[in-house]
């Protein structure tokens, strides 16, 4: 991982936790439910970062084991373990496991971070994966693509990344081999941009500025988020995509 990457990393670890979107427990519950885990399953969660959803899927499951590249976030993930929760260091691009070891594969939040290669990662997930295997990913999105390019312009000054849409999702996933894909869309309501922008790492001045532009979104923009502009705060519906793709 580069040196900047790393930098990232360990500034956004240190607030992660903290990100209302990423602990809602509905949507936890949303991903959970997708994912039909069972006492038998052996899971690798992909980016776990902190560890949220591998935590959330432990108790659940025979064995969970967790892959990111920053150690930063590792430390965290790796306090207060479960029996069956392991975490290692590790590249979504190059998974260091061998072919068909998985029940299931999980990832959330990661895809659009693969800015390299998103097919790789893709790829490498179905690998892992046993004949008949699960990969349960979640990704947002913009609410329509009405609003996309807006989208994609507010997140690039957060960050290099990837800006999806459940036609591109879903086409990613098909190249990869899943035979067998279901799309479930989760909506976090009225969700604060400013506790977002305030544990993400970012300087002040490049939260002022995207705060900013949550505040002058297009009024087409604004009516698709359900935007709720307060004095201190801009507070939108949130569009997850939750897809169980089946080796």
């Amino acid at each position: 991982m580069k040196d900047t990457a790393k930098q990232v990393w360990k500034q956004r670890a240190q607030s992660y936790n903290k990100l209302e979107w990423a602990t809602s427990s509905a949507y936890e519950r949303a991903f959970l439910d997708a994912g039909h885990f069972q006492k038998s399953d052996i899971v690798l969660d992909v980016g776990c970062g902190t560890g949220i959803i591998s935590k959330l899927v432990a108790p659940h499951v025979e064995q969970m084991v967790g892959l990111d590249i920053s150690p930063d976030m590792l430390r965290l993930a790796r306090k207060n373990l479960l029996d069956n929760e392991f975490y290692i260091l590790g590249d979504a691009y190059s998974l260091p496991f061998r072919d068909a070891l998985f029940d299931k594969v999980t990832a959330r939040m990661i895809f659009h971070h693969l800015v390299e290669n998103v097919q790789k990662g893709t790829n490498e997930c179905f690998r892992v994966l046993k004949p008949g295997g699960a990969l349960i990913l979640s990704e947002g999105i913009p609410p329509s693509e009405e609003i996309a390019a807006w989208y994609t312009d507010m997140f690039r000054l957060k960050e290099e990344r990837l800006t999806f849409s459940r036609t591109i999702l879903r086409a990613i996933l098909e190249k990869a081999g899943f035979r067998h894909i279901e799309m479930i869309e989760y909506v976090t309501k009225q969700s604060s941009v400013k506790n977002w922008l305030e544990n993400s790492g970012l300087p002040r001045e490049k939260q002022d500025i995207i705060m900013q532009l949550h505040r002058e979104m297009p009024q087409v923009g604004k009516d698709l988020y359900h935007a709720n502009v307060t004095p201190d705060d801009v507070l939108i519906d949130m569009v997850f995509l939750i897809f169980v793709a089946v080796k």
